[in-house]
């Protein structure tokens, strides 16, 4: 009992002299930080230009990024439409005999790209489409089952396909609503129109495609089986739908979807849709600003360590005889060089908490300045996550703790007995 006590006796007294160690060397730094305050000012500031840089152009790529996956589900509805073609040299057409996509692709395709939403063959066709003495002629979309849950095919007017209509056993077909006022198509009852020689029951009306131009508003969508029974040929399957479920899986479904085209095809017997390159276009335009902005960011901060590094220095010169009286009333050398660490680190913290306050604060500020230049900037929302605040804060960390490793070796090796006959 009596060693279990002594044990426990100098445990606590362990624990209590290293709590009261940290709090004086904690009381240390911020006399000290204090005590130098002006001249700490400019590193401070130089810091928080930096950190504020580096925050607000994640902030605002971050929201631009997000801007434009909003773009992309508008302008693709979160697809791509794949289009057969020869390839290069017409390296397709040593295969075989015809460009076309045939159902071995499909099928390949959805073997090997397991992470899309859905794989589908879908027709495009152009055809006369007349009701009464009323007549124009439009693109008709022959679509599969699973783009029916496409919000580009939801109807706001009537219901979808039925199941004779997607068995082919009853032609079927939805409008557009520019397609229904071009041919002034009553909503109840919903009319009967003719494709081509086809007469067809109109099932709903459906709104037009998003971002579309005026020509391409007026469409109307009759099932895949009907579109590939009219004008499909042979084993032709018209064009590939490839969906997926989030922005963040589009990279890599379209790369499974080309890997396994050019192993089934050629490489390059195909054509993605435009769109997509211009989603990616932008992509990298708002990534290489991000990176620009970063890098000067950066460049501010490392201005800032040199000027930690300066100021450290000057601070272990000037408090030498002070470091030398803690050394002969009992301190350790690795103390001061603690000391003189977690000073040069807090600077930094703190410049890159004040950075990162102003950046949180103006972010929205900079938004608005820019939709004075850009009007699209205004569409913009600055979005704070976590690794736009703890880059930051860990980048500002890192160099002020480099900048102080070298003040910090001095203070080690302080000549005491100098220092102390120095005054």
């Amino acid at each position: 009992m009596g060693v279990g006590a002594d044990r426990a006796a100098r445990h606590g007294l362990g624990e209590t002299s290293r709590m009261s160690r940290a709090v004086c060397m904690g009381m240390i730094i911020v006399q000290s930080m204090w005590a130098f305050r002006w001249q700490q000012a400019l590193v401070l500031a130089t810091m928080a230009i930096g950190s504020f840089g580096l925050a607000a152009i994640m902030f605002l790529g971050e929201g631009a990024l997000r801007n434009l996956w909003m773009d992309l589900d508008t302008l693709m509805g979160s697809r791509m439409d794949v289009y057969p073609a020869p390839g290069l040299g017409d390296k397709l057409l040593q295969k075989r005999p015809l460009v076309h996509f045939n159902i071995q692709d499909l099928e390949y395709v959805r073997e090997h790209a397991k992470k899309a939403s859905y794989i589908a063959p879908m027709f495009y066709h152009r055809s006369r489409i007349s009701l009464h003495d009323i007549a124009t002629v439009a693109h008709v979309d022959g679509i599969d089952e699973p783009m029916m849950k496409e919000t580009a095919y939801t109807q706001y007017m009537g219901s979808g396909f039925t199941q004779e209509g997607l068995a082919g056993d009853r032609m079927e077909c939805l409008l557009t609503r520019s397609m229904a006022e071009r041919l002034h198509a009553a909503a109840e009852p919903l009319p009967r129109v003719a494709v081509g020689a086809y007469p067809c029951q109109v099932v709903g009306i459906i709104p037009d495609p998003p971002g579309a131009d005026e020509p391409l508003r007026e469409r109307v969508a009759i099932p895949y089986r009907w579109a590939r029974l009219l004008w499909g040929g042979g084993d032709d399957i018209g064009a590939i739908i490839v969906s997926w479920r989030s922005p963040e899986e589009m990279e890599a479904v379209v790369e499974s979807v080309r890997r396994a085209l050019d192993e089934v095809r050629a490489p390059g017997a195909y054509q993605l849709t435009s769109s997509r390159f211009a989603v990616r276009k932008r992509k990298e335009i708002v990534s290489n600003i991000m990176l620009a902005g970063s890098a000067q960011s950066l460049f501010s901060i490392l201005i800032a360590s040199i000027g930690v590094l300066n100021v450290m220095l000057a601070n272990v010169t000037r408090r030498s005889r002070e470091f030398a009286i803690r050394v002969a009333v009992g301190a350790e050398p690795s103390d001061l060089a603690l000391i003189v660490l977690m000073e040069s680190v807090a600077l930094s913290l703190i410049g890159g908490l004040v950075g990162l306050f102003l950046a949180v604060a103006g972010a929205p500020l900079i938004i608005q300045a820019l939709a004075t230049r850009i009007p699209e900037a205004s569409n913009i929302t600055p979005v704070i996550t976590m690794g736009g605040v703890v880059a930051p804060l860990a980048v500002c960390v890192i160099c002020g703790a480099l900048a102080g490793a070298i003040p910090a070796m001095r203070a080690r090796r302080l000549d005491v007995l100098a220092a102390l006959r120095a005054e």
